[in-house]
């Protein structure tokens, strides 16, 4: 990591407490435009291409001439509905360092909106496959030195991309991350999940849209805002139950990543990585505070933030776009 970053932990520091309950963007309504082929985003920055590499719906967005930032989505997410919001919020004068990178957006197979089935004859996929599916894109587009952005189990997988690839990653943010084995209550609704699904029933029931719900957002914003929390129920019904739930079961029977200490204090002990994390989600306040125990306290941040769930990039935007302000302004990436 550049030497500027070294400088920026104590500003780090002090996001989590900055903020009001509350502060959030205002509307999520366009999360979506969808084109001929139904899936195309409407993500910030100059649309370049869509293709699938490796299994993985790829949407390139800005000059590919900058450095490259690749990000990929929590379960029951796709890359709009987990990251337009955010990065037309940071559009407007409060991140514009995001727009000095130019955004890979990945999905995992068949999380585009109305994707047809995928073919139950098709092996189920793991975390690793997805890990290695980053490894197929970065190489496609001869990719060197990139960021990546992942969000929950979005996150894992990015982390599990950068043990292997510690070399060409320059930075890693990881938002809400789920680096050990699932814990009781995922394993316990997954299995619900999936028992409904062998049942040949292919909507979502109530209890599943309440699970993924608690999981992304924390009680006080699900109360406040309800409208913006019926988009992401709205925008779940419109993706196959069927190719969501292979994401979700990958997930459910994830390796722990922090098991093996020596791997990831050897591995990414000079590979700078940001972590941000809402302190009312369930899924990643313990297992963050693991990580930051294995990870390098020269190269590494953590910044925790108040009032928010896994989905702090919605609930807290300007925390996360503080401190991913700074974290780029560390590398030498600032706003034009």
């Amino acid at each position: 990591m550049d030497g500027d970053v070294e400088g920026v932990e104590e500003g780090l520091r002090a996001i989590g407490s900055s903020l009001l309950p509350g502060e959030s963007v205002e509307s999520l309504r366009d999360l979506v435009i969808e084109g001929e082929d139904g899936c195309v985003s409407n993500l910030p920055g100059t649309f370049v291409r869509a293709e699938h590499i490796a299994g993985l719906r790829v949407s390139v967005h800005g000059d590919e001439s900058k450095p490259a930032l690749l990000t990929f989505h929590d379960i029951g997410l796709n890359a709009a509905s987990t990251f337009t919001a955010f990065l037309q919020f940071c559009s407007a004068g409060v991140c514009e360092e995001l727009y000095q990178t130019c955004h890979y957006h990945l999905e995992a197979p068949g999380h585009e909106l109305r994707a047809g089935d995928i073919a139950e004859e098709q092996e189920w996929i793991t975390l690793d496959d997805l890990a290695a599916s980053v490894a197929h894109v970065v190489s496609h587009y001869g990719l060197k030195n990139y960021f990546l952005l992942g969000v929950g189990t979005g996150a894992n997988v990015m982390f599990r991309h950068a043990l292997a690839h510690a070399h060409d990653v320059r930075s890693i943010i990881l938002i809400s991350p789920t680096l050990q084995s699932a814990g009781v209550t995922d394993i316990m609704y997954t299995r619900m999940m999936v028992n409904y699904w062998l049942k040949g029933i292919t909507a979502w029931p109530q209890w599943a849209h309440n699970y993924f719900l608690a999981r992304w957002f924390s009680d006080t914003f699900r109360e406040q805002r309800a409208e913006q929390v019926r988009l992401f129920s709205q925008t779940l019904d419109r993706m196959s139950v069927a190719n969501v739930l292979r994401l979700v079961y990958a997930d459910a029977v994830r390796t722990d990543l922090l098991a093996d200490a020596r791997l990831v204090g050897g591995a990414l002990s000079h590979t700078s990585v940001l972590i941000i994390v809402g302190k009312e989600c369930y899924t990643a306040v313990e297992q963050v505070d693991a990580a930051r125990q294995l990870l390098s306290r020269q190269y590494t941040s953590v910044v925790e933030v108040p009032h928010a769930g896994l989905l702090v990039l919605h609930e807290q935007p300007a925390a996360v776009a503080r401190a991913v302000r700074l974290f780029f302004q560390g590398h030498s990436i600032i706003a034009q």
